[in-house]
């Protein structure tokens, strides 16, 4: 869950999108809920790339 000698945390990894494929997963959040995973959508959503 945390970054190990100064890597980057892996919930910071799996968040960057790649091309036009991005991961919104509520458990991203901390939370496993619907509140998480409505957030966890709209960011990977808005960080897709524009058509």
């Amino acid at each position: 869950m945390f970054g190990i000698d100064g890597a980057e945390p892996i919930p910071d990894v799996i968040r960057k999108p790649f091309g036009y494929i991005a991961i919104g997963h509520s458990e991203l959040g901390g939370h496993q809920n619907w509140t998480s995973a409505a957030a966890e959508r709209r960011r990977a959503v808005e960080a897709l790339p524009d058509a």
